[in-house]
């Protein structure tokens, strides 16, 4: 029996870290090859033609998604790194994420987050999937809101992690709006956590996007 137990909870190890395995792999396949994809056509474009300014306009892009493509390997990186297995560490570097983000778009903001999360553990492929929903609703708060005031609040209780991203920007129409991959990817994360994500959005008023996550 206790020689059964031992292979279970191995055999139970090994799937999970198959599962995270290929998780990985997804990410680095989808985000980083196509931005590898998206800087060798820039590239060779760039050779070819012989205008200057449309020249110099390819090379700021393929700097662009160069920089892109660090912060997705930096991303990657920290997420499956155990030192930062704490939902405290990862609360701090959303913070540190929306705020230069904020400050850099002029934007009013608070963030507000519960003591109570403090030395909690949360696995890897919760730490990458939280860490990844809400960068996605903080750039769409920067790059689309056009708001003057922004708020993040976290919560813990009665086992469940609530964060609220918020904005007072110009809103959209949730019924006519067609769903982009960054959504979408979101919902995805979010229903492999088996988590609640919710957004509301008014024109004119702005968005408020929520994460509802048991921690197990």
């Amino acid at each position: 029996m206790i020689i059964f137990a031992i292979y279970y909870y191995r055999r139970q190890q090994a799937l999970k870290l198959e599962k995270l395995r290929n998780t990985i792999s997804t990410d680095l396949h989808d985000d980083i090859g196509s931005t590898l994809s998206s800087i060798s056509i820039l590239s060779e474009m760039t050779l070819k033609t012989q205008d200057s300014q449309h020249s110099a306009e390819m090379v700021q892009e393929i700097k662009t998604n160069s920089v892109a493509l660090m912060e997705k390997m930096d991303d990657i990186v920290w997420s499956i790194n155990p030192k930062n297995d704490s939902l405290e560490n990862l609360m701090l570097r959303i913070k540190r994420f929306a705020s230069k983000l904020f400050e850099a778009k002029g934007i009013d903001y608070s963030i507000e987050i519960d003591e109570a999360i403090n030395h909690m553990k949360l696995s890897m492929e919760y730490r990458q999937h939280i860490y990844l929903i809400l960068k996605e609703a903080i750039n769409n708060l920067v790059k689309y809101a056009a708001c003057s005031h922004a708020s993040i609040a976290v919560q813990y209780k009665n086992d469940m992690l609530h964060v609220n991203v918020r904005d007072n920007g110009c809103g959209f129409h949730l019924q006519g709006a067609s769903l982009g991959t960054g959504i979408s990817s979101m919902y995805h994360r979010a229903k492999l956590m088996e988590a609640k994500l919710v957004i509301r959005s008014t024109p004119k008023e702005g968005t408020n996007v929520s994460l509802q996550v048991k921690i197990k």
